[in-house]
C-alpha cells in the first residue's frame, strides 16, 4: 500500500493549510473531520503518520 498521511482537524481551514503545505512530498494525505473518523480509518488503512491539529 502507498504511504499515506492523515490529518485530524475540526477546522476544515486547518486541514487545507497542513494539505497545501504537503502538496509536493511524496504521501497520499487524507483528512478527518473528527477523532471518531479518523479511527475509523485507522481501521481500515492504517496511516504512516497522523497530523492532529
Amino acid at each position: 500500500m502507498p504511504s499515506y498521511l492523515l490529518i485530524v482537524d475540526s477546522i476544515a481551514a486547518n486541514r487545507c493549510v497542513i494539505k497545501a503545505k504537503l502538496a509536493d512530498s511524496y504521501l497520499e494525505v487524507r483528512q478527518a473531520e473528527t477523532g471518531q473518523d479518523a479511527l475509523e480509518m485507522m481501521r481500515v488503512d492504517p496511516p504512516d503518520l497522523v497530523v492532529l491539529g
